[in-house]
């Protein structure tokens, strides 16, 4: 009650003497003012710094052609340096797992354009298919590049709306030809606007080819000016990085302390400068709110001292009825707290109004976030929390010049282990003493390649598989390296993996398909999908199972096989289990039953008997459906890696477990059929940053139950903003209810968890009542997207994967209603079935009136039949047919537009009725056919003539008396059976040289 009494009486003082309270309230007031603006402006430009490496894209990264060539040196000139191939970006993308998609490039600067009588310079490009994805740049009408366009180097491209708007104004541009130097493109797209690049330049002043056509037609050049490259995941950054600067050394050739001849252009140090500048402005901004708290401090200090002398009367009087001194100063300090609060919110609500009407003057961005400084305060304590215990085997620590990749390994009984890394073979002795073997040029014995790919026991050495350098063996007892077989065969080529059957035979997984070498008889017969009808050559795995059955993985999916002597006798998967995925792993489990690990195809189990199967993917939660390898540490319970993350699984609650980088995973990509169980439990997973291992008693999985926001809504793949017209009034966090009419039938939502760990630990399910009939999981990502949804009542939901309480305050739901449309309602059908109805009356009844005028007319005289048998003579219709053709291709008046029949008549003196009369009778023909025919003649010709390549199409058709772009496509295609493109097309294929 003392409280409350004081607080009133400390309030009632403040309104008493208003202008000493607005004095001190004002310093307050404007130092929370400037501090809100200053602090949102800073986060609406750290947000724009953040944006444009966005827009390169955090999960990319770019190598150019050339030491130390930036982007902005790739541009204008045209001069680019020759040592990036087309043969690079294959390899790479074939040979790092962590790559999603790649898209090599060239151009040419100033280049010149023209269009008839209009010209330009721009940037020509030239790209593939995948520049869509890689670079998000598609096109906004017409169709992007297309593999086919590639293989057939076709002459079309892409205009960017700079260059649309130079050369054809508010002309639609599509199926017209331009002129890009000599040679005619056709424009089949228009480019996505990209506004101005970070450097000032217009993005959209450019032009797209295939790149095909560009090498060879254009530019006659065999490299390329840069590879953009997307990764699964930006957490491989770095990995990535080391796997292509080796990758591309080894491939140029380049020795030893010898610079790159190439450039590797990443995000990362774009994003070190965007964090510098925001932790130098974060200091700044704190030394500012200090400042100003300080500045209010001082002032509300001054007046409530210089408040205190003239209200020494008032304080005697209140201490002669009984106040002490506590009581007194704690009237003046709650007075001065009340100046300072009250101040505080004003100075938010203006300091809010304030940052945004600044924002719209100055057009800058500004970001107001006052829930992500709490967030971000009460999350970050949850990174300290989960702590992991996956350790990484100190393989390497001898030597760090050897790439972390485990492509493969062997623990040897004697405890020597055996690595095969993406750079070169490593053994480690049970003393811990580590040797390391790379190729050799000068050693035709040695290793003939630094990519391991298998490491095998035989015969008490150790195989070695690699990439292009075929296979080699380890002599133990001598400890170097030696040739396998003398056979050339296995002296080039790639060696995936080794397998040992029963009778001691060795079998050999290559790019050749499978080999078996005989012990015995030291024989070598390989089997291939020529001679053995094998579904693929390309091997990646091979296994037998407890029945004697040899499994096969290939790069077009499993087989099997049965060996009988020399042969192999084919054995049928489940039809459910065949498909054409990549195989990179097969295991087989303790219940017999067989584990197929493929790339983007999910996981496969098939049972002992080959008559059921069932596969799991990343909406069943596997972190990933590009699955590298699974081993059982017990019964049922299973460990899998993937390309994005590792997982345990559980058989009999089918329970997929994720563990991710906070749980101590040092990289999130896995290698293909490197995983191990050791006598004493310890599992064993090659990672693309060194081999992790475990016990399975003690991995504890990520488990996270973060408050769920949604934070976009969409519209056929659009972003839907708030405003006036729109379907969001407001922002969608703050929306309970979206209204939506039935042709708005395709949405989509982004959400997020709010939490600061790597979004890859998230887990979301997601569900939409009213058309999903059980929770859909959605693994880390953090979109969903519905199409041509029916009219009704729908409930978006989102939760955590772990937190499945329906009433969880984690939770987050939308309810979407959808408006039929008044045309497919129930009343608007039956009234269209009535008009029907009455339509069909109104029909007949005009039939009837038709019967009955046909009955008149065929009563009429017989005139029409008269003029019918008046048929002129033979030698007289072939006379004017002769002089008829002959004026037509002598004298070419076709080509006039405005030709008609009167004309033709008077320059070949016969009358008009007899020319027409000979043109049905004879030829069958009107006499605007008769003159078509030879215009399109005529425009066959042009077109085949190289004088006439400089003009388009409709050019030459103009020239050829067509005024009309539609009657010229329907009258050619009626006449050849094709369009005037088709035909263009198949001219250029056959001029092309061989």
């Amino acid at each position: 009650m003392r409280t409350k009494r004081i607080l009133k009486n400390a309030f009632k003082n403040l309104w008493k003497f208003k202008l000493r309270s607005f004095l001190m309230m004002i310093g307050i007031v404007i130092g929370i003012i400037a501090l809100t603006v200053i602090v949102s402006a800073g986060f609406g430009a750290k947000g724009l710094v953040m944006e444009r490496v966005k827009k390169f894209g955090l999960e990319s990264l770019m190598v150019t052609a050339g030491g130390g060539v930036q982007m902005s040196q790739m541009g204008s000139s045209g001069q680019l340096t020759a040592t990036l191939k087309l043969d690079d970006a294959e390899f790479l993308k074939h040979e790092i797992p962590a790559i999603k998609d790649i898209a090599p490039f060239s151009r040419k600067g100033n280049s010149e354009i023209k269009y008839f009588e209009k010209a330009t310079t721009t940037l020509l490009t030239g790209v593939t298919p995948s520049w869509a994805s890689v670079w998000n740049w598609d096109v906004t009408e017409g169709d992007f590049i297309s593999d086919e366009d590639i293989s057939s180097l076709n002459r079309v491209c892409l205009l960017g709306p700079t260059v649309q708007k130079e050369l054809f104004g508010e002309k639609d541009p599509i199926g017209e030809q331009i002129n890009i130097g000599n040679i005619q493109f056709e424009v089949k797209g228009i480019l996505q606007s990209k506004g101005t690049s970070p450097g000032g330049g217009d993005m959209d002043n450019r032009i797209m080819i295939p790149l095909s056509t560009f090498m060879r037609r254009v530019a006659n050049v065999d490299y390329l000016a840069a590879i953009k490259i997307l990764l699964h995941d930006s957490k491989e950054m770095n990995t990535t990085v080391e796997n292509i600067n080796s990758i591309l050394r080894e491939r140029h050739n380049i020795s030893t302390g010898v610079p790159d001849d190439f450039t590797i252009i990443t995000p990362t140090e774009v994003t070190k400068m965007a964090e510098k500048i925001s932790g130098t402005f974060n200091l700044f901004l704190a030394l500012l709110a200090g400042i100003s708290l300080i500045t209010g401090g001082v002032v509300v200090a001054n007046i409530m001292s210089i408040s205190v002398n003239e209200r020494k009367k008032e304080i005697g009087l209140r201490k002669a009825v009984g106040a002490n001194s506590k009581d007194i100063m704690r009237q003046f300090l709650f007075e001065a707290l009340a100046v300072t609060f009250t101040g505080g919110i004003i100075g938010i609500i203006l300091g809010g109004v304030g940052a945004k009407l600044l924002g719209v003057i100055m057009q800058m961005p500004i970001s107001v976030s006052w829930e992500s400084i709490l967030v971000g305060v009460v999350s970050s304590s949850i990174i300290g929390i989960i702590a992991g215990n996956f350790k990484l085997h100190p393989v390497t620590s001898d030597y760090p010049e050897a790439n972390k990749s485990i492509r493969s390994f062997y623990f040897a009984p004697d405890g020597t282990q055996y690595f095969g890394t993406r750079n070169g073979f490593i053994q480690l002795s049970k003393n811990g003493v580590a040797k390391f073997f790379q190729a050799n040029l000068n050693d035709k014995n040695g290793l003939r390649s630094n990519i391991i790919l298998s490491v095998y026991p035989f015969m008490g050495d150790i195989l070695i598989g690699t990439y292009g350098g075929g296979i080699s063996r380890f002599s133990v007892r001598e400890q170097k390296i030696k040739p396998f077989l003398d056979s050339e065969q296995f002296t080039r080529g790639n060696a995936y993996g080794f397998e040992t059957d029963k009778d001691g035979n060795l079998w050999i997984a290559t790019f050749s398909g499978v080999y078996k070498y005989s012990l015995k008889d030291k024989s070598i017969v390989n089997y291939n999908k020529l001679n053995s009808g094998l579904k693929c050559d390309e091997m990646f795995e091979i296994t037998f199972d407890s029945k004697g059955r040899l499994w096969m993985g290939t790069m077009q999916g499993t087989s099997i096989v049965v060996p009988v002597g020399d042969q192999l006798e084919k054995v049928d998967l489940p039809e459910t289990a065949v498909n054409n995925f990549k195989t990179n792993h097969i295991y087989e489990d303790q219940a017999g039953n067989m584990w197929i690990c493929t790339e983007r195809g999910g996981l496969i189990i098939v049972d002992q008997g080959l008559t059921m199967s069932k596969t799991y993917h990343d909406s069943d939660g596997l972190p990933d459906n590009s699955v590298c390898a699974i081993i059982e540490s017990s019964a049922g319970e299973y460990w899998i890696s993937t390309l994005k993350g590792f997982c345990k699984f559980n058989s009999q609650s089918k329970k997929f477990t994720k563990f991710s980088l906070s749980d101590g995973l040092p990289s999130l990509a896995f290698t293909p059929a490197a995983t191990y169980l050791s006598p004493d439990g310890t599992l064993y997973f090659g990672n693309e940053k060194g081999l992790v291992y475990f016990l399975p008693s003690e991995a504890a999985g990520t488990s996270l139950k973060s408050k769920i926001r949604l934070t976009d809504f969409y519209l056929f793949g659009k972003v839907v903003s708030p405003g006036s017209g729109s379907v969001l009034s407001q922002s969608i966090e703050s929306t309970d209810e979206i209204r939506l009419d039935d042709k708005s039938n395709s949405i989509g939502f982004r959400f997020t968890a709010l939490n600061y760990i790597n979004p890859v630990d998230n887990d979301y399910q997601y569900k939409l009542e009213g058309f999903d009939n059980e929770w859909r999981n959605n693994g880390s990502n953090n979109t969903v997207f519905y199409e041509k949804l029916k009219s009704g009542s729908y409930i978006f939901r989102v939760r955590n994967t772990n937190d499945t309480d329906e009433n969880s305050q984690n939770n987050v739901e939308l309810q979407i209603l959808i408006h039929q449309s008044m045309f497919k309602s129930p009343l608007f059908f039956g009234l269209l079935i009535l008009l029907a109805f009455a339509g069909a009356y109104i029909m007949i009844k005009y039939i009837k009136k038709l019967q009955s005028l046909g009955k008149q007319l065929l009563e009429m005289p017989q005139k029409f039949e008269k003029y019918r048998g008046t048929k002129i003579p033979e030698v007289q219709s072939s006379s004017i047919i002769n002089d008829l053709k002959r004026y037509m291709e002598e004298k070419k008046p076709y080509l006039n537009a405005e030709l008609k029949l009167a004309d033709l008549a008077s320059e070949i003196n016969y009358p008009l009725h007899e020319i027409s009369q000979v043109l049905n009778q004879d030829l069958n023909q009107s006499f605007s056919d008769f003159v078509n025919k030879y215009r399109v003649e005529e425009v066959k010709r042009r077109m085949e003539d190289k004088a006439f390549q400089k003009y388009t199409l409709m050019a030459i058709a103009q020239q050829c008396g067509f005024n009309s772009k539609t009657s010229f496509y329907r009258i050619f295609k009626n006449e050849t059976g094709k369009t005037p493109a088709d035909y263009l097309k198949e001219i250029n294929q056959s001029q092309r040289p061989v």
